[in-house]
């Protein structure tokens, strides 16, 4: 196992990056995170067009903001550990 996990990932988040280098004006870092994340909003936006159900649209900038939130830090790692991310790409690499 990787020593220091946790630790590892939270360094390696983009938002997490971006926040800490706005804190502390490192501005080329701030981009590069920035585009890190729209990269990342844009791949995810190609997956969940290829979903059978589409995702509900998005009501408002505050409906928008608090549902991606909870995607990334809660739903999708709860997904991950439940082992549903792993058979969602056994059967999709199947087909």
């Amino acid at each position: 196992m990787r020593p220091h996990l946790l630790s590892w990932q939270w360094e390696g988040s983009s938002a997490v990056v971006l926040i800490a280098s706005l804190a502390t004006m490192r501005w080329v870092v701030a981009g590069v995170s920035l585009l890190a994340l729209a990269a990342a909003f844009v791949v995810q936006r190609m997956g969940h067009r290829r979903e059978v159900t589409p995702a509900i649209p998005f009501t408002g900038v505050a409906d928008a903001v608090t549902r991606i939130l909870a995607e990334q830090f809660v739903t999708f790692p709860r997904f991950v550990i439940a082992g549903a991310w792993s058979a969602a790409f056994r059967n999709e690499v199947r087909t």
